[in-house]
């Protein structure tokens, strides 16, 4: 490669340099004025011959960098960069700082490697015969190898150099020129009968050449390379021999120089795994050729993370490729296993009965039939071996075998916890050592799964009803049945699970961790985003699909029905919908069939028989069909979380029960709801209204006009009814009571009212009473959180700060039971008078006065909050609201008081989320502040739910900021069912 040219330009040369290793067309235009000397400096990429005249070669030679570099006449003066003009085919911009200058040289330079590899020729397409080299069109060698072009071909490919191959087979490469050589030109002179006797068998070289004074130097050479120097080497009377340290040996005859020709060693290989799978030989050229793509451009752009050491490396690709571990294959490694699983007779191959029962009683794992004994010499990498170290469960690392005179096996592990022994350790066995592996690791070495089809109660397993509750709100296909909830460890790849993000994800990897906290590390691929992994808990639920578990094991059998329901004959609609077994003077609470379970029980999941449900809810004295947007059908995953839902929030006052012919009654004395088997209904569509038989996407969104019980008619009245039930709740919080509406106390309250209700509003009154229940009551420790904090506002004795204390007094007692109330009324007249005598004061003695008394007034609503809610002192962390719905309401208590209307509707529209904002300290660094802080998330802003929690800690990792610290030290302590933001502190 010629020299580059030259400015005399410090800054002008480093880009001409830069411009030069990356292979770039450089141009320098030199004018000389009076006063001044001038340079255009133009870099450009070169174009490939194959992309010469086409749209692509004309758009990459549009791609030019043009510099004005001026230098004055005068002495001492520098260089001086004037203009710099980024252009490509169809457009062009100003660059005014070197900086970017320099940028736009090394995108210039990657762009002209990636078109020059793209380009470039394959070494598989070098012509497979001796080249004849020709520089600037002279001839000045011929017998150039095959293989010595290849490399030339593949290193220039890899660094990104212009390399083209016409059709001709010629090699190009700037001015030089590598032709194929015809037969008659290449034809070497015959080995004679001696050379090939000398050098013997053997397709494959290393050649050494020594001189004297200078360092040997070794290469590869083929057969005919070797004959043709032996020949060579009688023909000048060298002498030919072979040294006992083996090969053969050329020397001349005063001995300055020598050659030792030795067969070529085996190529070396390379162990290949891929997500933790069966290992595969490959040769070691290619496994360095890929541990040098993943750190080098292009190629590290899809490498999340890579470790390597001493031609051992781990790579964690972004792509479908997953993790790739890769180290040196030992003398006599194992290969890939074999790609069909061999039976259970050749795993164990001969074996005694008597020990095979020694065995069963050693080991409970073979009697019942988790694991199986298997030969040493069948032992594969990957395989999960019981008490393999020292009574520890071990993994299988590597396998030696030796066939020799006395063969044996050479099995090391790899450990599973910091707790197990050295993971070097390593065992001989002889190869009818038989060793107890078990069979969950046999499925995941061999790829195959189990063929049985687990129960829908084996993939779930124990799940709590607020659990499957939260999964059915979050995740819809539960809810209508397409998805299950399945314990994560008994996933297995191939299942589809279900995201909120990205849709449905199918899992390609698991691997468990069985330490002291066990969990297990899942790989998935989607369409959207082609990688991702993460860890859960083994107890820890993920909705799959249905379809990939069919697809897995097969389609399930259909369940059998349950006892009596065959005699349950389906009828039609309106007679299923019209029955009403409740009494006309009697409340569902005290009249629904079947045996009642409660206060605060529920019926099993076992109890439900039907996967599909019809829903009618109570409204006065009849059963009515829900409004046509929210639709009659639910799945039996549906009414579980609803009896969750409903347990959850009246615990101590709900009732349930199952008629024989499976119909589900709910009630919570205020609220009532029965669930119909679908299968009782004649001809029920889910996409249908089974009131007014018409499809939900055209009838609209408002009531059913059928479906009523017993034929009955909605009352006329209803939303009369609704508003002076309203009314009534309003004037009942506005009273501040706070105890249980029951009817006797509801009779007190409204007794002097002009027109007091009626006993049959009283259950509409509990449902008004429920629903405008105030924010103070719904979170009445939060309520009193911020009356706290208002008090400790209070303490610089402004006007100001004392009011807003009095507007929380106001409403604290809505936090409270009745027996509070008059005490918190005294601190807000005590709190009220210290107020008004502020600001009366104008003398200093009555200031004076005033500022003592309003002393007192805070000590006096002090202990009265504490009185209210102890926990109100300062925030704990165990009180800090953990799911949407209680931070929201907890935001609304925490900001009621002086909270804007803009305010109040972001609280009730935003996002709820838990923020931890960090801040180390001003001196190491080393100690850093978190502030926890739940609340709502809206556009512009944060809204608190609580006063902050502060936790101090020490930095585990100095090479992370402090949120990254934060998230490993406290991470795990937040158990919050919504998303978690770790903020830095903002640069100044």
């Amino acid at each position: 490669m010629t020299a580059a040219p030259q400015t005399g330009i410090k800054n002008a040369d480093d880009l001409i340099n830069l411009a030069h290793a990356f292979g770039l067309t450089i141009t320098v235009e030199t004018t000389t004025r009076e006063t001044l000397t001038s340079y255009v400096v133009r870099f450009a990429i070169p174009v490939p011959v194959a992309y010469a005249g086409t749209e692509l070669g004309r758009a990459i030679a549009g791609d030019t960098l043009t510099l004005l570099w001026t230098r004055s006449k005068k002495k001492g003066a520098r260089g001086c960069l004037v203009d710099a003009t980024v252009g490509s085919a169809v457009a062009s911009r100003k660059v005014r700082t070197l900086h970017e200058v320099n940028a736009a040289v090394d995108t210039l330079g990657h762009s002209s490697a990636k078109y020059a590899r793209d380009a470039a020729p394959f070494p598989e397409d070098v012509t497979d015969a001796p080249h004849a080299l020709y520089i600037n069109g002279e001839l000045r060698r011929e017998g150039v190898p095959a293989a010595q072009v290849r490399r030339i071909v593949k290193n220039r490919r890899f660094n990104g150099r212009i390399v083209h191959q016409d059709e001709q087979g010629a090699i190009h490469c700037d001015t030089r020129r590598y032709v194929p050589q015809s037969a008659a030109v290449a034809e070497q002179p015959a080995a004679t009968a001696e050379a090939e006797q000398l050098l013997g068998t053997g397709e494959e070289w290393e050649q050494t050449f020594n001189m004297f004074g200078k360092d040997p130097k070794t290469k590869i050479i083929d057969r005919a390379d070797a004959l043709k120097l032996i020949a060579w080497a009688l023909e000048e009377d060298w002498a030919v021999y072979r040294p006992t340290t083996g090969g053969l040996s050329l020397e001349n005859t005063t001995g300055e120089s020598s050659y030792w020709l030795r067969p070529a060693t085996p190529e070396r290989q390379h162990v290949r795994t891929v997500n933790g799978g069966a290992p595969v030989l490959i040769p070691t050229r290619d496994a360095l050729a890929e541990m040098n793509n993943a750190m080098m451009a292009p190629g590290k752009h899809a490498v999340r993370e890579m470790s390597e050491s001493r031609a051992h490396a781990r790579i964690v690709y972004r792509d479908e490729r997953g993790t790739v571990d890769l180290r040196p294959a030992d003398a006599g490694a194992t290969p890939a296993v074999q790609e069909q699983r061999p039976t259970v007779q050749e795993l164990t191959g001969a074996i005694d009965d008597s020990h095979l029962a020694s065995l069963a009683d050693m080991y409970p794992a073979i009697a019942d039939g988790t694991a199986i004994p298997v030969r040493a010499d069948m032992i594969r990498p990957g395989m999960d071996v019981i008490a393999a170290v020292r009574l520890e469960d071990r993994t299988v690392d590597t396998v030696k075998v030796w066939n020799g005179p006395n063969p044996w096996v050479r099995v090391t592990w790899t450990t599973r916890t910091h707790a197990d022994s050295v993971s070097g350790d390593a065992r001989v066995f002889g190869p009818d050592h038989h060793l107890i592996v078990t069979a969950e690791s046999l499925n995941r070495v061999y790829g195959t799964t189990p063929t049985v089809r687990p129960t829908a109660q084996e993939l779930t397993g124990e799940i709590e009803d607020d659990e499957l509750a939260h999964l059915t709100e979050t995740y819809p296909a539960i809810a209508d049945g397409t998805a299950i909830p399945v314990r994560a460890d008994m996933i297995c790849p191939g299942m589809d699970t279900v995201t909120s993000s990205y849709g449905p994800r199918t899992v390609s990897n698991t691997r468990l961790y069985d330490g002291r906290t066990p969990w297990i590390w899942f790989e998935w691929t989607t369409a959207i985003k082609p990688s991702d992994e993460c860890g859960f808990s083994p107890s820890r639920h993920l909705p799959v699909t249905r379809d990939s578990i069919d697809r897995l094991y097969g389609a399930a059998e259909a369940p059998a029905p349950r006892p009596g329901a065959e005699a349950l004959a389906p009828r039609p609609a309106a007679e299923i919908l019209a029955a009403d077994p409740i009494p006309a003077d009697t409340s569902v609470w005290e009249g629904m069939p079947g045996t009642p379970s409660g206060p605060g029980l529920l019926p099993t999941p076992d109890a439900l028989n039907a996967e599909e449900y019809a829903v009618q809810i109570r409204s006065g004295r009849m059963w009515v069909l829900p409004n046509h947007d929210d639709g009659a059908h639910m799945t039996q995953a549906g009414v579980i979380s609803a009896l969750a839902r409903v347990r959850k929030n009246s615990a101590d006052h709900i009732r349930a029960s199952v008629d024989t012919d499976g119909t589900v009654y709910l009630s919570n004395g205020h609220q009532a709801a029965r669930y119909i088997p679908a299968r009782l209904i004649a001809g029920y569509r889910t996409d249908v209204c089974p009131g007014c038989n018409t499809p939900y996407a055209t009838n609209g969104d408002g009531p059913c006009a059928g479906g009523s019980s017993a034929g009955q008619e909605a009352p006329a009245d209803d939303a009369k009814t609704r508003r002076r039930a309203e009314g009534f709740a309003a004037k009942w919080w506005a009273e501040q009571h706070t105890e249980e509406p029951t009817d006797d106390r509801l009779r007190t309250t409204f007794a002097n009212c002009v027109k007091p209700p009626r006993p049959e509003l009283y259950p509409a009154i509990r449902e008004a009473i429920t629903d405008s229940t105030p924010p103070a009551a719904a979170a009445p420790l939060f309520a009193a959180l911020a009356a706290r904090e208002a008090a400790d506002e209070a303490a610089d004795l402004a006007p100001a700060t004392l009011h807003r204390l009095v507007n929380h007094l106001e409403t604290l007692p809505l936090a409270a039971p009745p027996a509070l109330h008059e005490r918190l009324r005294a601190a807000r007249d005590t709190a009220e008078g210290a107020w008004e005598s502020l600001r009366a004061a104008h003398s200093l003695s009555a200031k004076t006065a005033a500022r003592s008394a309003a002393k007192d007034a805070i000590v006096r609503v002090r202990a009265a909050i504490l009185s209210v809610q102890p926990h109100a002192r300062r925030m704990h962390g165990t009180d800090m609201p953990h799911t949407a719905d209680s931070i929201r309401a907890a935001a609304l208590a925490y900001m009621h008081v002086g909270a804007t209307p803009d305010e109040t509707d972001a609280i009730k529209s935003g996002t709820a989320e838990v923020r931890v904002d960090c801040r180390p300290d001003t001196g190491t660094g080393w100690t850093v502040t978190a502030r926890i802080t739940a609340g709502i998330r809206d556009v512009g802003w944060f809204l608190p739910a609580h006063p902050p929690i502060i936790v101090k800690f020490r930095r585990v990792d100095g090479r992370l900021s402090p949120a990254d610290n934060a998230r490993k030290v406290i991470g795990s302590m937040l158990h919050v069912d919504v998303p978690v933001k770790y903020n830095n502190p903002a640069r100044r």
